[in-house]
C-alpha cells in the first residue's frame, strides 16, 4: 500500500512509503540530506511499522523539536491512524448489514413457527389428535396458557414481559458475540426466534398454540410447538458449548 506524507520542520520535503500490512517494503525521501536519508531508507526496509516508530520517535535535530527520523515515525503513526479510520468506516457499514441479516434469520424462523401454527388452527379442532406414529407421535391441538411444556399456567402478562426482556437481552449478546462464534450466534437466533414466536401467540390469543405430542416409553410428554423446539435446541447447544469450553480451559 502506498502512503505519502509531507514532513514539517525539517529539510526533507516528501516521503513515499510502500507498506505491506505492517512491514515497510520501501521508503523514498525527497529533499534533505540525501546521504543520511538514503541510509535510513534502506534501514527501514523489511522492518515492522511499530519497530520503526519506537526507534525513530522523539529524535531531535539541532533543538528543532523534531528531525527527519522523528518525522518518519510521525508519518507511520498517521498511516496507522488512517488504517484504523478505514477499518472503522468498514465496520460502521457492516454493522447495520449484520443486524439486518440477524433480523432476516429471526423472521424466517418465526415465520416457520407461525405458518405451522396457522395450519394447526385451520385443520385441527381443539383437543383433537392425529396419529403420526402409533403409540409415539401425535399432532394434538391444545391451548397453553403458561410457558414452554405447559409450566407457569395462567401467567400470560408475566410471560409477555419476560419474553420481551429476554429477547432484548439475547439480541444484545448476539450483537456482542465474537465474529467467528457461529455456534453461539445460531443458539441466540434460535432462542430469540422461539421466544418471539410464542410471544406473538400470547399477544394475539392470550395463549400459545401447542400441537407436538410425544409418548415416550409410556410417558405422555407435555405438548409443545416449533417455537419451544427452537428454544430447547438453542439452550442445549449453548450448554454443550459452555461445558466443552470449560473442559478445555481446565486442561
Amino acid at each position: 500500500m502506498k502512503f505519502e506524507y509531507v514532513p514539517k520542520g525539517v529539510c526533507s520535503r516528501h516521503y513515499t512509503f510502500d507498506i505491506d500490512g505492517d512491514t515497510i517494503r520501501s521508503l523514498v525521501v525527497e529533499g534533505g540530506c540525501m546521504g543520511n536519508l538514503a541510509g535510513i531508507s534502506r534501514i527501514v526496509v523489511g522492518m515492522k511499522v511499530d519497530d520503526v516508530i519506537r526507534a525513530f520517535e522523539g529524535i531531535d535535530c539541532n533543538f528543532k523539536g523534531t528531525s527527519c527520523p522523528d518525522q518518519i515515525a510521525r508519518a507511520l503513526k498517521e498511516y496507522k491512524l488512517s488504517l484504523q479510520t478505514r477499518s472503522d468506516r468498514v465496520s460502521s457499514f457492516k454493522e447495520p448489514m449484520t443486524v439486518i441479516l440477524y433480523l432476516v434469520c429471526i423472521s424466517i424462523f418465526v415465520l416457520i413457527d407461525q405458518i405451522v401454527k396457522k395450519a394447526v388452527l385451520n385443520h385441527l379442532a381443539l383437543g383433537s389428535a392425529v396419529e403420526i406414529i402409533r403409540n409415539f407421535f401425535y399432532l394434538t391441538y391444545v391451548r397453553n396458557y403458561g410457558a414452554g411444556f405447559s409450566i407457569l399456567q395462567n401467567a400470560t402478562l408475566f410471560l409477555i414481559v419476560l419474553s420481551v426482556i429476554a429477547s432484548i437481552v439475547l439480541f444484545y449478546y448476539l450483537l456482542k458475540s465474537e465474529k467467528d462464534d457461529l455456534i453461539s450466534k445460531m443458539s441466540y437466533l434460535l432462542i430469540i426466534s422461539g421466544a418471539i414466536g410464542n410471544l406473538i401467540d400470547r399477544i394475539r390469543f392470550g395463549y400459545v398454540v401447542d400441537f407436538l405430542d410425544f409418548k415416550i416409553f409410556g410417558y405422555d410428554f407435555p405438548v409443545f410447538n416449533v417455537a419451544d423446539s427452537f428454544i430447547t435446541v438453542g439452550c442445549f447447544i449453548l450448554i454443550i458449548k459452555t461445558l466443552w469450553e470449560a473442559r478445555h480451559a481446565a486442561d
